[in-house]
């Protein structure tokens, strides 16, 4: 309203009026009062800020003492006042406790600092008040809290519990120790006795082994003597080798040869097993096949195997049958008539390579061995051949081709004794037996010889 235009209206108390300066117009007792806002001014009056006091659970304190609890969790409330002469509902806090709190609160009306759990520590707790057109913040009221940390936590508990556990582990070392001497002392003194019985065993053992190996050493030269030597194969052919190569000390393979007239036999026999046992029956063989070269009825090499094995059969069976071995040989025999060049093979389970100028002839074994337990109606069969001179005639034992060996550690097998064989057949029989023996150590390597080798070749 314009000034003046209010005249005439009718007021009603507890209203109020608004004209166009922005002058407020009521009434109240029946007067007409103006208020203009323009003409207010700000609280410039900073509140007057108190804590009231601290609750701390069930107890209440005063601001004016330094609060000491003992350990504990505390649930602690402070209670705190603004005061301000103009507008006190509006009068706002920012709080602060130091120890807890990064930083201080937002602006808030709440009149209680509430901390639900507070630990062990010193904190001091601060506030600042500020009136409803927000002026203050400058005064702080500040209380003291402190709550005694636990006897475990001092540093004099730590280190008496530091002193305690180095007493408590050096006891235990010093038992350990203690422990530890008395049972290496144990210790020496057993081993010490167990080295005598070690030691005492040992020389009795060396001195057995002495006896063993002096015994298998002379059953070697009985072996030497009863079979024939390598060189004796030459007496017979000009050109011819013998490669034996014992496992160990004596052997279980050996070969034979003698003269009949015009005819040449020569046998090549690999006997049940090695060492000690092979050489037994290679003694026994060696007898066998001497005694039937000079049965009359013994007429070609078939009949000589079929003799030799009713022979080796009964000689490793008692009378009544009541014991018996299983051990035997496979033999190849080649019968040779040294004017005709006519050769005659028969051979228990042990292949026989004939090389010719232009091929190679395999005489596959029966497949019987010579003794080896009952085997009814072995029949064994007769290869004849008319040869011409420069021929070859080779005969060798399973110890060759079974040796382990080359890039993948298997066996030799026979293709790769043909194949030498093929590769060196037009050399004289001394270079052949230096290619068998290179062939065997380049093949075998580091690995052990796993059987006896008997390896004969003979040119005519």
């Amino acid at each position: 309203f314009e000034d003046g235009e209010w005249e005439g209206l009718k007021f009603y108390q507890h209203a109020s009026l608004i004209d166009k300066r922005g002058h407020v117009w009521f009434c109240a007792e029946e007067a007409l009062v103006q208020y203009n806002p323009n003409m207010d001014t700000q609280n410039q009056i900073t509140p007057k800020t108190n804590i009231v006091g601290v609750q701390i659970g069930d107890s209440l304190y005063t601001a004016a003492e330094d609060i000491q609890l003992p350990h504990g969790n505390y649930k602690v409330h402070f209670n705190v006042a603004g005061l301000s002469f103009r507008d006190v509902e509006n009068v706002t806090y920012e709080y602060f406790l130091e120890g807890f709190d990064l930083e201080w609160s937002d602006r808030t009306s709440e009149r209680v600092a509430k901390y639900p759990r507070l630990k062990s520590g010193d904190y001091v707790f601060r506030v600042k008040s500020y009136n409803a057109d927000g002026v203050g913040g400058e005064e702080e009221q500040i209380v003291k809290l402190s709550i005694d940390t636990p006897f475990w936590m001092e540093a004099w508990f730590y280190l008496i519990c530091a002193v305690v556990m180095f007493a408590v582990v050096r006891l235990i070392i010093h038992s350990r120790e203690q422990i530890m001497k008395e049972n290496q002392a144990k210790l020496e003194r057993a081993l010490e006795k167990a080295t005598k019985e070690v030691v005492a065993q040992k020389e009795l053992i060396e001195i057995k082994n002495k006896d063993i190996t002096d015994s298998i050493v002379y059953a070697k030269n009985i072996q030497k003597a009863m079979l024939p030597h390598p060189l004796t194969l030459k007496k017979f052919f000009q050109d011819a080798f013998v490669f034996f190569k014992p496992r160990d000390i004596v052997s279980g393979d050996f070969y034979w040869v003698d003269r009949f007239g015009d005819k040449i036999v020569v046998a090549c026999a690999d006997c049940t097993g090695h060492g000690v046992p092979g050489a037994f029956v290679s003694l026994i063989s060696g007898v066998l096949l001497k005694g039937v070269s000079r049965m009359t009825e013994v007429s070609a090499p078939h009949l000589f195997l079929k003799q030799l094995d009713v022979e080796l059969s009964s000689m490793l069976k008692d009378e009544d049958a009541r014991f018996s071995v299983d051990d035997g040989m496979d033999v190849s025999v080649v019968e040779i008539n040294i004017k005709t060049r006519q050769v005659r093979i028969s051979s228990a389970k042990r292949p026989v390579i004939i090389a010719k100028a232009n091929e190679l002839i395999e005489i596959k074994g029966d497949r019987y061995s010579i003794g080896g337990g009952a085997q009814e109606g072995k029949e064994f069969q007769m290869h004849e051949f008319l040869l011409e001179e420069g021929d070859a005639i080779y005969q060798f034992s399973d110890g060759l081709p079974d040796q382990f060996g080359g890039p993948k550690g298997k066996k030799l097998k026979k293709t790769k004794i043909l194949e030498l064989i093929q590769n060196v057949k037009h050399l004289d029989m001394g270079a052949q037996e230096k290619a068998f023996r290179e062939l065997y150590l380049g093949w075998k390597g580091k690995l052990n010889q796993v059987d006896d080798i008997i390896f004969t070749g003979i040119r005519l």
